[in-house]
């Protein structure tokens, strides 16, 4: 755990970079979640995120597509930005 904190604290740092008032971003270890209420924004700080690990030279999970969100949410590991809600 120790050495997750420190190396993916550059990862941190880029986030926070492309970070507005309203992104919710939470890392413990090697997960991480990103909540904000525009799509666009949850996709560029998830770019950010994926682009810092590539610079670590560290290997993102691919992220599951929409139809296997639908059918198995729970299963995969690593999922793209997508709504909670049918509100917005």
């Amino acid at each position: 755990g120790l050495i997750a904190n420190i190396v993916l604290n550059y990862a941190d740092e880029k986030v926070h970079k492309v970070a507005d008032d309203e992104l919710l971003y939470l890392r413990f270890c090697d997960d991480m979640i990103i909540i904000h209420p525009k799509k666009e924004a949850c996709t560029r700080a998830t770019d950010e995120y994926k682009n810092s690990l590539i610079d670590l030279k560290l290997v993102p999970h691919l992220p599951s597509s929409e139809e296997d969100l639908k059918m198995k949410f729970w299963d995969s590991k690593s999922k793209n930005p997508y709504l909670w809600s049918a509100d917005h």
